[in-house]
C-alpha cells in the first residue's frame, strides 16, 4: 500500500527536504564507493606483493639449488683426482657414484626457467665419460695382470683424462655462473618491482584518503546544513500548526456559536413539521410538501451536529474501551442500511488485547462517518472491512482501519481529503472528514488514507494504546 495522506507534520517536513535527503545519500554512496575503490587497490597491492614474494621464493629455490649442484658438481670432480693419490679405487669409485646419482635427482627437480640445463647436461656428461675412463685406467694399474702397458704410459693416458674433465667441469661451472648471475639480476628487478608496488599503494591509498577525507568533511558539513534547515522546518511547521490551531479555534467557535443558535429552531420546526404530519388533515400535494421539509429539517440538524462535533475542545468523558467496542457501536445504527444496500462487512477485530483511552462516543461518530463515506460509493454488493492492527513501526500504538473495495480517491483528493470545508459531493459540507481528524487529534492520534488493493480506500485511525496492566480500572463494554 501508498500512504497517500497523514495529518501528522512529518509528511510537510519531509517534502521540502527530501532533495537535501537525496544528496546526503549521493555523498553516502560517494563515500562507500570511496572506501570499496580504496580497499580494491589494497587488495591489488597485496595480490601484487603476494606476486613478488612467490617470484623472490622461486629465484631463492633456484639458487639453492645452483648452490646444491655446484657443490655436487665439485664432488664428483673430487673423486676423479683424489684417485691419484689414494688410489683406492672402490671408496673412489662410490664417492663418483653417489655424488652423480645426487647431482642427477638435483637436476631432476631444478626448474628449467633460470639455466641451460641441456647445456650444463652435455659438459656433465661429458665430465662423466672422462671421469669413467681414468677409473678404468687405474683398474688397469692395480691389476697388472690384465694389461701389457707400462704404468707411465697409463697415467700419462689418466692424467690426459682428468685435463679434459677438468675442463668439462670448468664449462659446466660456466653455465651454473651464468645462471647465478641471471638470478641475481632478476632478484633485482623482483626487488625494483617491489618498491615500485609499495610506492604505488602508498601514493593511491594517500588519494583515497584524501578523498575520503573530503567526502566525510562535505557529508559532516551537508549534514549540519541538513540540520539547521530540519529545525527551520520543525519551527516553520510548528508556526503553521500553531496558526491551523488558532484558526480552528475561531471556525470551531464561529461554528458552536452558529449551530447552537440554529439548533433549537430547526428541531422546533422539525417537530412542528412531524405534528402536522401525523395528526394534520392534509391533501396529498401538501402532506408531501411537509415531509419534503422534515426531510430537509433533519438534514440540516445533521449538519448542525456536525458543526457542533467539529468545535468541540476536548473529550468530555474518558473511560477505557477496546477498538472492537468502536466497530460493534459503529454499526448499530448504520448496519441496516448497508443490509439495505447489499453491503457486506467484515470483521478482524479480534485484538482484543488493545486497549485505548478517551471519549469513546467521539470515536464512535468519527468511525461511523468513515462507514458512510464508504457506504456512499460502494455500489451493490460491495464490502466493508473493519480490521485492527499494531504498526510494526510503532508497536505503542494500534490502528482501526475501515477498508472498502470502491473505487478509490484519486491522489490530489487524498491530499486535501481532511481539510475542512473541502468535499467532492455536489451536497457535501466539507465537514465530516475534517471532523474524523479533529476527534482522533483530541486523543493524541493520526489518520491517514491509503490505497486498498486490489481497488479501494484504506482509512486508518492510528492511536496510542494503553496497556492493561498499567491502565488498571475497568474497560467498558
Amino acid at each position: 500500500m501508498n500512504d497517500s495522506t497523514t495529518t501528522g507534520p512529518s509528511q510537510t517536513e519531509t517534502n521540502p527536504l527530501r532533495s537535501y535527503y537525496v544528496f546526503l545519500i549521493v555523498f553516502v554512496l560517494l563515500a562507500a564507493l570511496t572506501i570499496a575503490v580504496s580497499l580494491f587497490f589494497m587488495h591489488s597491492a597485496v595480490v601484487s606483493f603476494d606476486g613478488v614474494f612467490a617470484r623472490s621464493d622461486d629465484i631463492t629455490r633456484a639458487q639453492v639449488m645452483l648452490e646444491n649442484v655446484s657443490r655436487l658438481l665439485l664432488e664428483v670432480n673430487a673423486a676423479g683426482n683424489d684417485i691419484f693419490e689414494t688410489r683406492d679405487l672402490p671408496r673412489e669409485t662410490a664417492r663418483f657414484r653417489q655424488a652423480s646419482a645426487q647431482l642427477r635427482r638435483a637436476l631432476a627437480d631444478a626448474p628449467t626457467a633460470h639455466f641451460s640445463r641441456a647445456g650444463f647436461e652435455a659438459h656433465f656428461d661429458e665430465m662423466l665419460r672422462a671421469e669413467e675412463r681414468i677409473f678404468s685406467l687405474f683398474s688397469e694399474i692395480l691389476d697388472p695382470a690384465g694389461t701389457t702397458r707400462p704404468e707411465q704410459e697409463i697415467l700419462g693416458e689418466a692424467a690426459a683424462r682428468m685435463a679434459e674433465m677438468d675442463r668439462a667441469q670448468l664449462h659446466a661451472m660456466s653455465v651454473l655462473r651464468e645462471a647465478a648471475n641471471a638470478l641475481i639480476r632478476e632478484h633485482q628487478v623482483i626487488q625494483d618491482e617491489g618498491r615500485r608496488v609499495l610506492n604505488e599503494r602508498w601514493w593511491r591509498e594517500l588519494v583515497v584518503l584524501t578523498f575520503v577525507t573530503v567526502s566525510l568533511g562535505s557529508g559532516w558539513f551537508l549534514w549540519r546544513q541538513l540540520q539547521q534547515v530540519h529545525e527551520h522546518f520543525v519551527r516553520e511547521q510548528q508556526r503553521v500548526q500553531e496558526e491551523r490551531r488558532n484558526r480552528l479555534a475561531s471556525v470551531g467557535e464561529v461554528c458552536f456559536s452558529v449551530a447552537h443558535g440554529i439548533k433549537n429552531p430547526v428541531a422546533a420546526i422539525a417537530s412542528s413539521a412531524q405534528l402536522v404530519l401525523e395528526y394534520g388533515h392534509l391533501d396529498d400535494a401538501s402532506r408531501q410538501r411537509i415531509a419534503d421539509l422534515l426531510t430537509s429539517t433533519r438534514s440540516l440538524s445533521a449538519r448542525v451536529t456536525q458543526l457542533l462535533n467539529f468545535s468541540r475542545v476536548g473529550p468530555t468523558h474518558r473511560e477505557r474501551f477496546t477498538p472492537k467496542d468502536v466497530f460493534t457501536w459503529s454499526l448499530r445504527e448504520l448496519e441496516p442500511t448497508l443490509v439495505d444496500q447489499g453491503i457486506r462487512v467484515l470483521r478482524e477485530d479480534d485484538d482484543n488485547a488493545a486497549i485505548l483511552e478517551g471519549d469513546r462516543n467521539i470515536l464512535i461518530q468519527a468511525v461511523q462517518e468513515l462507514l458512510g463515506n464508504a457506504k456512499d460509493v460502494l455500489p451493490q454488493g460491495g464490502t466493508i472491512t473493519l480490521r485492527v492492527v499494531t504498526p510494526e513501526e510503532d508497536p505503542k500504538s494500534v490502528e482501526l482501519c475501515v477498508v472498502d473495495d470502491g473505487p478509490g480517491m484519486p491522489d490530489d483528493v487524498k491530499k486535501r481529503a481532511f481539510e475542512l470545508f473541502f468535499s467532492r459531493k455536489p451536497q457535501g459540507t466539507g465537514v465530516g472528514l475534517a471532523t474524523v481528524r479533529r476527534a482522533v487529534e483530541l486523543h493524541q492520534g493520526s489518520v491517514r488514507i491509503l490505497d486498498a488493493r486490489p481497488h479501494g480506500a484504506d482509512v486508518r485511525i492510528r492511536l496510542p494504546r494503553v496497556s492493561a496492566s498499567v491502565s488498571g480500572g475497568r474497560v467498558a463494554q
